[in-house]
């Protein structure tokens, strides 16, 4: 077993999630200026967007000695090691594969159901394409994150992941 150790790995938006979000932000607030039905509707909708946005934002990736939990502002995810069959770098070359089936592609990241085309469904939990690792699971799903230092992030899982067979 592993000393009781922390791994903390922010994920930081890519250039596009941070364009799509502040577009976002910005736009609350250009219905407060304008005087009509369709205004009254914005002024109430896209805040509601933003927030929830705000609130699914994985923000964070961090490791311990049982498990790797994806931090969001008010919940946590946690997978155990004993769940991770193999991590590997998706290469940004790849992102360009994936569909989003239900989700968000861009708003604080890109969250949701997606489809590969090598590698089927998966569940993305990222902010950034430029840093993706992908996670296979032992039950056959796969789970997309995005920290900024993905070898780092895939050296320290590895060493977990071998330590806990």
């Amino acid at each position: 077993m592993i000393a009781a150790t922390k791994y903390d790995f922010p994920q930081k938006l890519d250039t596009t999630s941070k364009v799509i979000t502040s577009a976002i932000a910005l736009g609350s607030f250009v219905p407060v200026f304008i005087e009509n039905e369709k205004a009254a509707i914005a002024i109430v909708v896209l805040p509601v967007i933003f927030l929830f946005g705000l609130l699914t934002w994985n923000y964070k990736v961090s490791l311990n000695e049982e498990e790797l939990s994806l931090h969001k502002l008010i919940t946590k995810k946690k997978i155990p090691f004993s769940e991770i069959e193999k991590v590997e770098r998706l290469p940004k070359s790849e992102t360009n594969r994936m569909i989003r089936a239900f989700g968000n592609g861009g708003l604080f990241g890109y969250t949701g159901l997606f489809s590969h085309g090598t590698h089927g469904g998966m569940r993305l939990y990222a902010t950034s394409a430029n840093n993706m690792v992908l996670l296979f699971l032992h039950n056959g799903k796969k789970v997309v994150i995005s920290p900024n230092e993905p070898e780092n992030f895939i050296e320290a899982l590895n060493k977990h992941l071998n330590h806990n067979t």
